[in-house]
């Protein structure tokens, strides 16, 4: 083989290859995204988590905003008779 068509056929290779600064840029950000994937799962299910177990605490107050109020006393008095201790 000629050096020179080895030359060239290097030359016409590496013009093909070339990438624009903006698809480089893209392969990175698409690796980053494949590597962190399953990390921004993980966050994005604790998150959801979160947000549910508020919703839950929200709806949980909401309902039971009307029932009728004890004070501590008188709980503390039906939990030691339903326990059996008198006069503490």
């Amino acid at each position: 083989m000629d050096f020179s068509i080895y030359l060239c056929r290097v030359k016409m290779t590496s013009k093909h290859k070339k990438r624009t600064m903006k698809q480089s840029a893209e392969i990175e950000y698409e690796k980053e995204e494949t590597i962190e994937t399953a990390n921004g799962l993980r966050s994005a299910w604790y998150k959801l988590r979160e947000r549910l177990e508020d919703w839950y605490d929200l709806l949980y107050i909401w309902w039971y905003r009307n029932e009728p109020k004890r004070s501590f006393d008188e709980f503390m008095e039906e939990e030691n008779k339903r326990r059996g201790i008198e006069h503490v």
